[in-house]
C-alpha cells in the first residue's frame, strides 16, 4: 500500500510511504467454525479391557483430515471457501444439512504406527457461527475478536499453503509460512569444509500475516517478513558428530541442549529395522518410517544398530559406530 502526500509535491515532488498494510476491501458475511475429533473403539482381547483412543499427532491429524476430505468432504467443500488447521474447520458457507449440523464419518484408517483402525470414526460438528464480523472487528476491542481474527486469519493464509510447481511452503504456525527454496546456508567461519555443510542451519525467508482493524471503517492485512534458521534435511548422528566435536561448541552444548533444538522436529527413520509381524503396514514403509523426535532415549551405550540381512547378528552400539568413525557400519 502506498501513500502519497500531495502537500509536499509542488516543491520536493511525491512523498511515499510504503507500509505492509492491504486493505480488505471484503469480508465474509458469516464464518461457521467446525471441531474435528476422531476416536477409535477397541475391543477386549488377551485379558486387556475395551477401550477409547484418540490420535492427537498432528501428522496423524493431518493424515486423517487429508483422507476424510479425499473419501468424504471434496464434494461438501467444492463450491466453499475453507481452511483448516487439522483440529478446526472454517467455512463461509453451512456444509451438512442437519441439525445439529455433525456428522460422523467412518474411515478404514492405517495409523503413522502400522496400526489398522477398523473404522476409525471422525466427527465433524458445528461449534460456532461468526457473524457480523466486520462490525465487531471495528467496535469491539482486539481482545475481544480472537475468534473472528482466527477465523479469518485462517481463511486468509489457505490459498497460500496450496502446493505450487515452482516453489513448497513449510507452514509453522496458522498465519506464518516459510518458503523452502528461499535459503542460505548459516556457515561458521571455522567450519566451512564440504564435510559438515550439510548439517550447517539454514536462514529461511517466510512472511507471517495478520488481520487488523484500522481507522476510518477499515480492515487491515498486515504482512511482515520473516526469517528463521532451520536444519536441512540431514542425519541426526551427523548433527550429534559435527557439534560433539566441532571446536567451537563442544565445551557449551550439552545433549540436553541439542534434544531440545530437535525436539517436534519430523525424522525419517533411514535403516531398516526388524520386521513385525501383524502390522497392517510394514515397518520398513514409508508410512511407518515418519517420526516426531521427542528425546534420544537410551544411552549410546544401550542403542545398537543390526544387519537385518544377518540373523545372528549381535549388533553395533553406538559409541562403537562413532568411536570407530563410522567406517565399520552402514545405515
Amino acid at each position: 500500500m502506498i501513500y502519497t502526500s500531495k502537500s509536499t509535491a509542488a516543491k520536493t515532488g511525491p512523498t511515499a510511504v510504503l507500509a505492509n498494510y492491504i486493505r480488505v476491501r471484503t469480508v465474509p458475511d458469516k464464518v461457521f467454525v467446525y471441531t474435528i475429533s476422531n476416536h477409535h473403539v477397541y475391543e477386549k482381547k488377551e485379558g486387556k479391557p475395551a477401550g477409547r483412543k484418540t490420535l492427537q499427532q498432528r501428522k496423524e491429524v493431518q493424515n486423517i483430515f487429508e483422507e476424510l476430505k479425499s473419501i468424504h468432504l471434496n464434494p461438501l467443500l467444492l463450491n466453499v471457501s475453507w481452511a483448516t488447521d487439522y483440529v478446526t474447520l472454517w467455512t463461509d458457507r453451512l456444509i451438512f444439512n442437519t441439525d445439529p449440523e455433525q456428522r460422523i464419518f467412518s474411515l478404514d484408517y492405517t495409523s503413522l504406527r502400522g496400526q489398522r483402525l477398523k473404522p476409525l470414526q471422525v466427527e465433524v460438528k458445528r461449534t460456532k457461527t461468526l457473524d457480523t464480523i466486520r462490525n465487531n472487528l471495528l467496535v469491539k476491542k482486539i481482545e475481544d475478536c480472537s475468534d473472528e481474527i482466527e477465523a479469518l486469519n485462517a481463511l486468509v493464509t489457505h490459498p497460500v499453503l496450496h502446493s505450487r510447481p515452482d516453489f513448497s511452503i513449510t507452514p509453522t504456525r496458522q498465519n506464518r509460512f516459510y518458503i523452502n527454496e528461499a535459503s542460505e546456508p548459516l556457515m561458521s567461519r571455522e567450519r566451512t569444509d564440504s564435510k559438515h555443510k550439510d548439517v550447517a542451519l539454514r536462514a529461511v525467508r517466510g512472511y507471517c500475516t495478520s488481520i487488523r482493524p484500522g481507522k476510518n471503517s477499515e480492515i487491515l492485512l498486515n504482512v511482515n517478513t520473516a526469517t528463521t534458521a532451520f536444519f536441512p534435511p540431514s542425519r541426526v548422528s551427523d548433527v550429534l558428530f559435527y557439534i560433539g566435536t566441532g571446536p567451537d561448541f563442544a565445551r557449551e552444548v550439552e545433549l540436553d541442549d541439542i534434544e531440545g533444538w530437535l525436539r517436534g522436529i519430523q525424522l525419517y527413520v533411514a535403516y531398516k529395522r526388524k520386521d513385525v509381524p501383524g502390522r497392517a503396514v510394514p515397518i520398513n514403509d514409508r508410512r511407518s518410517r515418519l517420526k516426531s523426535f521427542q528425546n534420544f532415549g537410551r544411552s549410546i551405550e544401550e542403542q545398537k544398530f543390526f544387519d537385518t540381512t544377518n540373523p545372528q547378528d549381535p549388533g553395533t552400539a553406538v559409541r562403537h559406530y562413532f568411536e570407530n568413525g563410522k567406517k565399520h557400519v552402514q545405515i
